[in-house]
This record gives structure tokens, sequence and C-alpha cells, in this order.
């Protein structure tokens, strides 16, 4: 049976579990959500102890560091949305975690003392991938996520999505940096919370999973590098700066 529940959503009683009927967030069709990542659950998985645990620490005086065991999700996407998301999830996953053979995506890399240029991207997936994480961490209530907040760019990011438009590799461009604890070693053992940031004078969001640092600029003015393979380029290249461990804290 259907019972209400708030309004716009309904709880869908079942002998074993309950699905919550409401809006997707994707496709705005009523459906029954799922409960969405929105930093991919792949990406935790360096993060977890013997007993599945991952440990979130705080600076607050005020709240007790805690362990979970699954990464933040929420009821976001519909069941066809979630699989429309997956396909460019996964092929991040091969990008950042497949070792090379029947999964491999064909990346070439060409490493430099203060940076990793990697060639033969798939420019549509990773575009869109980068653009999903930042939109779901916008939609999103968790507190984790709080201060992301895009303003008139969700409704259009949302629309590339739905579209699989990956738009310009000026639009919504993604600079990121990889983050050493050791000589050749990523450090993929931490995630933090995205922040506000201003990058080269333009508003942005600096999100730290996968090894990464990954700073996404959120202007309708174009963001001016000294080169433009520093973001993803539409022919498959991307210029990865690279940094050490400690001089994460200091990065703005």
């Amino acid at each position: 049976m259907i019972s209400p529940q708030c309004s716009g959503c309904w709880m869908r009683k079942g002998d074993r579990h309950e699905v919550l009927v409401m809006k997707c967030r994707l496709c705005l069709q009523e459906r029954n959500l799922r409960k969405s990542h929105v930093i991919p659950e792949f990406f935790y998985k360096p993060l977890y102890d013997g007993k599945h645990r991952f440990h979130v620490l705080t600076t607050s005086t005020e709240e007790k560091s805690i362990y979970l065991q699954k990464g933040v999700r929420e009821r976001l996407l519909c069941k066809d949305c979630e699989m429309s998301i997956s396909q460019v999830e996964n092929y991040a996953r091969h990008f950042f975690f497949a070792p090379p053979g029947p999964q491999d995506v064909g990346l070439q890399y060409e490493q430099h003392n203060d940076c990793i240029v990697i060639e033969n991207i798939d420019y549509q997936k990773f575009k869109l991938f980068q653009l999903s994480i930042l939109w779901r961490a916008s939609i999103a209530t968790s507190d984790p996520f709080s201060e992301v907040c895009l303003g008139p760019h969700e409704e259009r990011i949302r629309q590339m999505l739905v579209d699989q438009d990956p738009g310009d590799q000026q639009l919504y461009p993604c600079v990121m940096v990889g983050i050493l604890r050791a000589v050749n070693t990523p450090l993929t053992e931490v995630i933090m919370l995205p922040t506000g940031v201003r990058f080269h004078g333009h508003k942005g969001y600096r999100f730290v999973f996968g090894g990464c640092a990954w700073l996404f600029v959120v202007s309708h003015h174009r963001l001016i590098l000294p080169s433009d393979d520093y973001v993803l380029t539409k022919d498959g290249k991307l210029r990865m700066p690279l940094m050490n461990a400690h001089d994460l804290v200091s990065m703005t």
C-alpha cells in the first residue's frame, strides 16, 4: 500500500523494505527513489578498515569523530537515472582503479617531475562524470555538502546531464591536481568536504577524493590558464599538476 508521508512524497510499504516515491532530481518524474551516492562508493574503498568502516574526523570541539560503513547517500535519483549516471561512473572507476587488462580504458600517461599528462580520455564520459559530482553535491541536503550551492547553474547542469551533453571544455571546467603522500603514491585514503574557493578570480568549489583535488569553476566568464590542457580538452588530454600531501591544508 502507499501511505502519505509528506507533501509530494510517499512511502511504499512492503514485507521486506520501503521505497520512497517522490520526484527524481534528474528526470523530474515521480519515481521510486534509490539511495544515491554523491561521491561514488568506489572512492571510499581505500578508506575502509578491516570492519568495513572509515573514520570521520572533525575539527569541531562540539562534535565527536565517528565511524561510518558507507559513503554519504541520499534519495536523489530513480533507477533509470542511477543507471545513466553509473555509465560515466564506471568509466571513471576504470580511469582511476582498473589495472591493465580487459577493463583498461586505453589511457596514455606521460610522467613529468611536476605533473602527469594523460591522453586518450573519453571527453564526453569523463566531463559528464565531473559535472555529475558537482551537480549531486549541489542538490544534496546532507551537511557534508552544505557549502555547494550552484544557484541557476544547477538547472543548466541538470539539463546537460539529461542530454548527455558535456559542453565546451571551458564550460564548468575542472582543474585536477594529483596529491602524493610519497613518490608516485597518490593519497587515496582521504576524502575532504567540498568547500567554496576563489580560483584565478572565479567562484569555484574544491573537492578532495580519489587522490586528487578537484577544482570546479562555476562562472559565466572564461577561465584563463597558462595552458588550456590544465582542464580536460575535447581531444581527450588532461595535464594534472602534482602536489605533496603536506601542502594540502594550505591549498586555496
